[in-house]
């Protein structure tokens, strides 16, 4: 593409960011030929061929002295800005195959063009670095996209790095205080306080552990008074897949913990035995329930779900669930994202509260 072809591209960009930027619907005027030339240094030549484009497409539409108009807010297919995607390459799990599926459509709604960074190998750690994962250090550098949907913690170097080069970060589904970020809210407490109003008297809490492992147990333990543990400790009930951190995130190495869990809280005796599992991990919730059918007396479970994974339907008669959407995600995350490359809002983070919801077959 020649010079005057690239021209005519940034400026057909930035009026199909405007349209989205601004909100502008079907009749509203977008910006005047004097403001596009301020703002890109172009000319007029330029621009009228980047409106004759998206005029030919039937986005736009000239009405002479009115200007020109929206002729259809639907852009869809049309690429305003570049989004970087950071993420593992973690092909065993469904949950990262939602979330990017999701952010991909959140981003065509809004002409954003996904560019996804892969780190090749799933690690458990705190954090990150930027250039484990391949090319978006150098993307950032050459400012090749305009900003960043990250599904794992990055280190502080990292960001640093990122506001030079004036590329916003926001987290989807992981939070941290050192960038703004979208994610699901678990309230423990009040699932805690929910089992306890509906008459469990010994709950066993089961999560993955790290790196929330010492909050999990906190809120676990808080929580105590409401139940009956007798001469159980009731930290014996909050229990972890993994207590620390590690380099392994292994399918298989997970299931055989969670299994190695199932057998011995079925050898437990029935005084102590709990009389429900509260499990926020769907995954999890799903290995224990196919490991301990109905017959061999399984505790009720409460456990999350995610309306576009339907593998843990067959959970909901078993006990209480919560209810958290994607899509839902995905889209705050983009809109917040969005609200920061147009430096319309300061860095703050969105929570996401799951449904609760009662089991299917009351």
């Amino acid at each position: 593409m020649d010079n005057q072809g690239k021209q005519t591209e940034l400026v057909k960009r930035e009026i199909v960011n405007s349209i989205i930027d601004r909100g502008l619907k079907n009749g509203d005027r977008i910006p005047t030929q004097a403001e596009l030339r301020a703002q890109l240094g172009v000319g007029n030549a330029v621009i009228g061929r980047a409106v004759q484009s998206l005029t030919e497409d039937g986005i736009l539409e000239s009405r002479g002295r009115n200007g020109v108009v929206v002729c259809c807010s639907s852009l869809e297919g049309y690429a305003g800005r570049t989004v970087g995607l950071i993420c593992h390459r973690d092909t065993q799990y469904t949950m990262m195959a939602a979330i990017l599926q999701n952010l991909g459509i959140a981003l065509s709604r809004r002409a954003c063009q996904p560019h996804i960074f892969v780190k090749k190998d799933a690690e458990l750690k705190d954090s990150f670095r930027l250039d484990e994962f391949s090319g978006a250090s150098h993307a950032v550098k050459k400012h090749q996209i305009d900003g960043i949907l990250s599904t794992v913690l990055l280190d502080e170097e990292s960001l640093e790095f990122c506001r030079k080069n004036g590329v916003p970060v926001c987290y989807v589904g992981v939070f941290n205080a050192n960038a703004p970020g979208a994610a699901f809210r678990l309230d423990l407490r009040k699932i805690l306080m929910n089992a306890a109003a509906n008459g469990y008297r010994r709950p066993m809490l089961i999560h993955m552990g790290h790196p929330k492992t010492g909050e999990v147990r906190r809120n676990f333990l808080s929580c105590a008074d409401l139940f009956d543990f007798g001469k159980a400790p009731a930290a014996d009930y909050c229990r972890f897949i993994r207590e620390n951190a590690s380099s392994s995130w292994d399918l298989e190495e997970n299931r055989q913990l969670v299994r190695r869990l199932i057998r011995e809280i079925r050898q437990m005796d029935d005084s102590v035995r709990p009389d429900v599992l509260i499990i926020p991990d769907d995954i999890i919730a799903l290995w224990t329930a196919f490991d301990w059918s109905e017959e061999a007396g399984c505790p009720e479970i409460i456990h999350i779900e995610f309306a576009e994974l339907g593998y843990s339907w067959q959970l909901r008669s078993r006990g209480d669930y919560y209810l958290g959407r994607i899509e839902e995600l995905a889209d705050e995350a983009v809109r917040l994202l969005i609200d920061l490359i147009c430096g319309r809002k300061k860095e703050d983070s969105v929570w996401l509260d799951r449904v609760p919801k009662k089991r299917e077959n009351d």
